[in-house]
């Protein structure tokens, strides 16, 4: 088990196990000590990553923001009383979404995360 601190109370805590075919990786992320999400990879052989978990690591920041995404679009909708959204709509919501201090920590981490070459 790896544990992996990062900026504004964010950490995972990463592990690797045995599967029928090869191996995976797991990721955690929590804040503040209260877990936000989980992603687990898989992998049969070997990885390519630059470093150990970064697959993992991003794919659980990345499903999580777009599960928060898809939850903010939801709840503007039933605020507004609308069914679905036009173009110019959506991306008015969006760009209110990517505003939110909470998804520019995440993205930063995020960035933090790729491969420095």
């Amino acid at each position: 088990m790896e544990i992996r601190k990062l900026s504004n109370g964010y950490q995972f805590v990463n592990e690797c196990g045995s599967t029928r075919n090869g191996f995976y990786h797991k990721s955690t992320l929590f804040q503040d000590n209260r877990e936000i999400t989980s992603r687990k990879v898989n992998y049969l052989n070997r990885t390519w990553e630059c470093y150990t978990y970064q697959t993992s690591m991003q794919s659980a920041i990345r499903e999580y923001i777009g599960e928060k995404q898809q939850y903010f679009i939801n709840r503007c909708k039933e605020e507004k009383g609308i069914k679905r959204l036009v173009k110019a709509e959506r991306e008015k919501i969006l760009a209110h979404f990517e505003q939110l201090k909470e998804i520019k920590e995440l993205r930063k981490i995020y960035k933090e995360l790729e491969c420095r070459v």
